[in-house]
């Protein structure tokens, strides 16, 4: 049995924690990342360079500290849906570029 939390993230699209793993939930379908860890920490580095944002800054608005944005940025710890939704309600990143690599 899958144990997963859903969050809201738009009209029809959520974030599923299953098995430990995120998942993208689109009309009550759950589908697996379509990246890696690394690729969603590389997206969300480059994402906080172009706007000018510091680690401190994003980490702050996450509620985690500096290492911890750090080892995601790194590929080594994943966020959470409840980042996720922080992360687009706060810096308008898009959920789907962010875990699903399509272009914003």
């Amino acid at each position: 049995m899958l144990d997963y939390l859903l969050v809201r993230l738009s009209t029809n699209m959520h974030m599923a924690r299953t098995n430990g793993m995120l998942a993208r939930v689109e009309e009550g379908i759950i589908m697996k990342s379509d990246i890696g860890n690394k690729e969603v920490g590389r997206r969300l580095q480059n994402f906080r360079e172009v706007r000018g944002l510091t680690r401190a800054v994003v980490a702050l608005r996450l509620g985690m500290n500096e290492k911890d944005l750090e080892d995601v940025e790194a590929g080594k710890k994943q966020l959470s849906p409840e980042n996720i939704e922080v992360l687009r309600e706060t810096f308008s990143v898009d959920p789907a570029w962010l875990l699903g690599g399509q272009t914003p």
